[in-house]
């Protein structure tokens, strides 16, 4: 990510924030006793002298789940848009009532997905534009699409992820490069693209690898590690967003070509259900 750094050097400004007080030994001390003690937690954070850990809890929703706001006169952003599951997601946007949609994806749509955005546009405003999300300029150029005919910015969703294949001895700084290139630069990207915009929500499309691990997955594990993170970043600064760590969803997106045998696959009407869910409920992670 230190490319997007030296891009957006305000962005780098908020996202590091070091001591330069802090009693190096009393922090030394206090990790060589993590490193020591018996293995229960394995995400950890020791701030202001008190020890936080991150543990795996049981959501709870209302007997009627509140759903996400979807405003007809706002505009959402939709990274990797064109690919199955993006095409579900758009396609619950329209129904729902939303203003406008903008698709981004790395290359121009084919005749397949132009028929796609033909049909959406019968119920909304569509454009697309073409452009590597991690590229500096897209992200902004995404926001500035969104907003042209006057709808305000209300939502980002944040699909865009490949996979890379491989053992953990083949890995190489290209390989992790290329992966994290989309889910983690690419988020960081629109962070700092959006951080001005009044935002009902921006979420992120995080993956179920980033808890249980996947293996031959080591840079898509990572990067949406890094998704969830930033994710956190944001709400602990008082933005908003919800990372969901998504098992496998049948017939669309990446979920085609990945095997967790011990989750269900979630089809489609399943997945934009607990969408919906989540996002009216301001969860901040959810799995």
């Amino acid at each position: 990510l230190a490319r997007v750094l030296a891009d957006e050097p305000d962005l780098g400004a908020t996202l590091v924030d070091l001591d330069d007080t802090a009693d190096v030994e009393t922090l030394a001390g206090t990790l060589l006793a993590e490193l020591h003690a018996p293995l229960r937690d394995d995400v950890i954070a020791w701030r202001g002298g008190q020890r936080f850990t991150e543990r795996l809890t049981r959501a709870t929703l209302g007997a009627e789940p509140a759903q996400a706001q979807v405003r007809a006169d706002g505009s959402y952003l939709l990274t990797g848009g064109l690919g199955g599951l993006g095409i579900v997601v758009a396609r619950w946007l329209a129904a729902r009532g939303a203003g406008r949609i903008i698709f981004n994806g790395r290359s121009e749509p084919s005749e397949e997905q132009c028929a796609v955005l033909t049909e959406l546009a019968a119920d909304t405003q569509v454009a697309f534009v073409a452009g590597d999300i991690s590229s500096p300029g897209v992200a902004q150029a995404l926001v500035a699409a969104a907003e042209e005919t006057g709808l305000a910015l209300r939502g980002v969703v944040h699909a865009a992820g490949v996979l890379g294949d491989g053992l953990v001895t083949a890995v190489t700084r290209e390989s992790l490069e290329s992966v994290w290139s989309a889910k983690a630069v690419g988020a960081a990207r629109l962070h700092a693209a959006t951080a001005a915009s009044q935002l009902d929500w921006w979420v992120g499309f995080s993956s179920m690898a980033a808890l249980l691990g996947l293996p031959g997955q080591l840079g898509y594990a990572t990067s949406n590690a890094w998704l969830d993170a930033l994710m956190a970043w944001r709400n602990a600064s008082g933005l908003p967003g919800t990372a969901i760590n998504w098992g496998q969803w049948s017939d669309v997106g990446l979920g085609r070509s990945m095997t967790l045998s011990v989750l269900d696959p979630i089809n489609p009407d399943e997945g934009i259900e607990a969408l919906d869910a989540v996002l009216g409920g301001g969860a901040a992670r959810v799995g």
